[in-house]
């Protein structure tokens, strides 16, 4: 990185208006090499007023909140670390707006009831959120707004996220159920004709998001008995697994809906191609390349808002519940945990029985009913005097 030209430099970096002011080249790389590649923010820092509007939506300049948020911020050295602060110093501040606390007298358990919103993060995200408010009322000290800090006595136990639970059987078909009587609708019907196909997938193969991103129609093949489906996974991993009754089903309906749309279809188009009023113009013509499938972000709404409409809310309503789902109601109905773990791609028998069977398992069906003991029986356990 080339040293900037003597004098004055303006930069603009996550909502800060930098000013660097430096006499000259030597002391810029000195600096430079001390800061290990990392932008000073000097006392002449001028807050870049809009940004700020953006980040704390609804207070003043002069409110104490906001006053010490903007200070916390002058510090941050990068401009990701300077995004990162600044959103969750918002989410800090909805908090307290929602609950009507005075930031100026808020105790530590009002600070451990805004932990515990994110008792679903890992220890070490919650760590980050604690450290973000920890230094927001150290700089309301410095700036003699409070005596003392609320967050001194908090303390995070080594806790773990809650895990993923799987859907019931009778979820399941809740989930399915008005994707199916959305094909009827003419104006929905495209776009359900596509999500039954993603939801059948993941409900019944357990595939990966990324997985199914990469699935394309010619994936699908016919081996003279049953459909295959070519999966490429994780580091690069193919397997040929088989289709479920299902997902053969939700495919012909699929193919069948792009046709009576006029869209032509080649096997190496994506199968979860975007829909969106953006993505339609493009949907509709006929691209050169290959149509592309859409993104993650995208794949993880769908499910989320049609888990949503069957009432299944909470944390972690997107993909992996499916994937998990699968290996559940597979489990329940008898499935080998060799074949869930190969259908599931897991190079380790013990993660499918640790994460995915084990916290699911069938109280009413356990191993020891298999053994061929039986009972004595009423007569016999009767002249035993039982």
């Amino acid at each position: 990185m080339c040293c900037p030209e003597q004098g004055q430099q303006d930069s603009y970096a996550g909502g800060l208006r930098i000013k660097e002011v430096r006499s000259n080249p030597n002391e810029w790389n000195q600096t430079h090499e001390r800061d290990n590649n990392m932008t000073v923010n000097l006392p002449e820092d001028v807050i870049n007023s809009e940004a700020m509007d953006r980040y704390f939506v609804g207070l003043d300049p002069d409110e104490p909140i906001r006053r010490a948020a903007v200070g916390v911020m002058r510090r941050c050295s990068t401009a990701s670390s300077l995004i990162g602060t600044g959103q969750r110093l918002r989410d800090y501040v909805v908090f307290l707006r929602k609950r009507h606390l005075d930031f100026l007298a808020v105790t530590a358990d009002d600070v451990y009831d805004y932990l515990g919103l994110r008792s679903h993060l890992s220890p070490e995200t919650q760590k980050v959120y604690l450290s973000i408010v920890r230094v927001l009322y150290e700089e309301a000290i410095d700036r003699e707004l409070i005596a003392r800090n609320p967050t001194r006595t908090v303390r995070l136990g080594r806790s773990s996220p809650p895990a993923v639970r799987a859907l019931s059987l009778d979820e399941a078909k809740a989930v399915i159920a008005p994707v199916r009587a959305e094909l009827s609708d003419p104006e929905l019907r495209l776009v359900a004709g596509r999500d039954y196909l993603l939801l059948s997938i993941m409900m019944t193969m357990g595939l990966r998001s990324k997985e199914v991103r990469r699935l394309a129609f010619g994936d699908f093949t016919w081996n003279g008995s049953r459909t295959i489906v070519h999966v490429y996974g994780k580091f690069r991993k193919h397997s040929d697994l088989p289709a479920p009754a299902l997902v053969v089903e939700a495919l012909a309906v699929y193919r069948h809906i792009l046709v009576e749309n006029g869209l032509e279809i080649d096997d190496a188009d994506a199968i979860s191609l975007p829909m969106s009023h953006r993505s339609r113009p493009l949907l509709e013509a006929r691209p050169l390349a290959p149509r592309i499938p859409m993104s993650d972000a995208a794949l993880y709404g769908i499910v989320r808002l049609r888990l949503e409409d069957a009432n299944i809310t909470g944390t972690k309503v997107g993909p992996h519940r499916l994937r998990k789902t699968m290996a559940t109601l597979a489990w329940k109905a008898g499935a080998d945990p060799v074949d869930i773990q190969r259908a599931l791609g897991h190079s380790q028998l013990h993660t499918t029985l640790e994460h995915y069977i084990a916290p699911e398992q069938d109280m009413e069906r356990t191993a020891g009913d298999l053994v061929p003991l039986e009972p004595m029986g009423p007569a016999s356990a009767k002249e035993s005097g039982l």
